[in-house]
């Protein structure tokens, strides 16, 4: 996948050290400092749309849908990116018949990628609280969340986020349904960090989807000054 827009954000300097410059036998790439990483992945998760603040992957991995008052939902999930991979998990509760509390954890892998001719390890966690309001029943639904990003070598993330979101569901049979989604990824107090907008397409297979959901999606973002990310995900819902 290509990265249209390569070059950093003004602000973000990420530097190499000493013992990872370039000699005559080297090769091309340089590995870059673990801590060095962090700045990349305030870079990657905050403006190429990890989603809720400092910020979890832009997939969606839920519809419009609510779960009803008193009731749960569960997710898990797996999104592929150019860059890292992430180990999802997803929670809601219904606070009413028209609104759920929803929370969502990510851990981020992206050991040994390559971006810009540089190779980096990051590994992080990206954690998300939001609430989901019923505009239309089982159809359109509109999601609040905002979160940060956080481990052991992060330390310098002043960044958060909140991602305005737009569900929609349009059920075909009790096996399946399509799920699109649209958002806008916004920084809080990020000075001139750009804002990004993702589109999702996701669907629900199941034998019933009141009880489970298999849940493929692919998407993408774009930025006001440029660039292009693509992710594929897959998840299972089910109700306890």
């Amino acid at each position: 996948m290509q990265v249209l827009n390569q070059s950093r954000p003004p602000g973000i300097e990420i530097s190499v050290p000493q013992e990872a410059a370039i000699t005559p036998q080297s090769s091309r790439k340089r590995h870059v400092h673990p801590r060095h990483s962090t700045l990349l992945l305030c870079l990657l998760l905050c403006t190429f749309g990890a989603m809720q603040g400092c910020a979890p992957v832009f997939s969606e991995g839920q519809s419009a849908r609510l779960v009803g008052e008193g009731n749960y939902e569960i997710t898990t999930s797996y999104t592929t990116m150019e860059v890292q991979r992430h180990y999802g998990f997803q929670a809601a509760y219904g606070i009413s018949e028209r609104l759920d509390l929803r929370f969502r954890y990510e851990h981020v892998d992206g050991s040994e990628f390559e971006f810009s001719d540089e190779v980096f390890d990051i590994n992080a966690n990206v954690a998300s609280i939001g609430l989901k309001y019923r505009l239309l029943e089982d159809l359109v639904a509109f999601y609040l969340p905002v979160g940060c990003v956080f481990g052991d070598d992060i330390t310098e993330v002043g960044i958060w986020q909140f991602h305005p979101t737009l569900l929609m569901r349009v059920p075909f049979s009790r096996y399946f349904e399509f799920n699109p989604a649209a958002k806008v990824l916004i920084p809080i107090g990020a000075g001139d960090a750009d804002i990004y907008f993702a589109m999702n397409y996701g669907f629900g297979l199941s034998s019933n989807l009141e009880k489970w959901a298999l849940r493929p999606e692919a998407g993408f973002l774009i930025g006001r000054e440029g660039g292009f990310m693509g992710q594929f995900s897959i998840g299972l819902t089910w109700y306890p």
